[in-house]
């Protein structure tokens, strides 16, 4: 019976002692794991079918939904290669350190953010298109500078001075 006991309380504190380090079965060493990609996979066309907020809600803004969700709008997603598992696997390493991070800092100014990073920063279609336009003639100089001058107001470029 002390030891059924002993087994029990090994197999229900398990789990709870790996979350308090940071480890899961999807998340160890500040990165996804095999599986954490995987899960991104089975959970890409959910994040396409509600959007970015409501996801993010429902996964309850897990720092892995989080990485997923910068995954889901980098080009390396598009990638097919064998390998592609292993790059993903290296690439959440950076929006996990990115992640962290900017958690740290929202935590000394008193900020939440629930968004991933890489939304943040993302360059809005029609500032793409501006841009497109501009090289085909379709637009002027000052719709560019416009554009320009949000990109900087929203903070997505920053721009050094002095």
């Amino acid at each position: 019976m002390k030891y059924a006991a002993i087994i029990l309380c090994t197999i229900v504190l398990t789990p709870s002692v790996s979350t308090v380090f940071g480890a899961t079965s999807f998340f160890a060493g500040n990165k996804l794991t095999e599986n954490g990609i995987q899960w991104c996979e089975e959970e890409n066309a959910r994040y396409h079918l509600y959007g970015e907020a409501k996801w993010l809600e429902q996964q309850k803004h897990s720092i892995e939904a989080r990485i997923c969700a910068n995954l889901y709008s980098d080009a390396l997603w598009q990638y097919q290669g064998a390998d592609r598992i292993q790059k993903l696997i290296q690439r959440s390493a950076y929006y996990a350190e990115l992640e962290i991070a900017e958690s740290k800092e929202e935590s000394i100014e008193g900020k939440i953010d629930t968004s991933p990073v890489n939304s943040q920063k993302k360059i809005p279609s029609w500032v793409r298109n501006i841009f497109i336009w501009y090289g085909e003639g379709k637009v002027s100089d000052d719709e560019v500078i416009n554009a320009i001058t949000y990109l900087i107001d929203k903070g997505i470029i920053k721009v050094k001075t002095g």
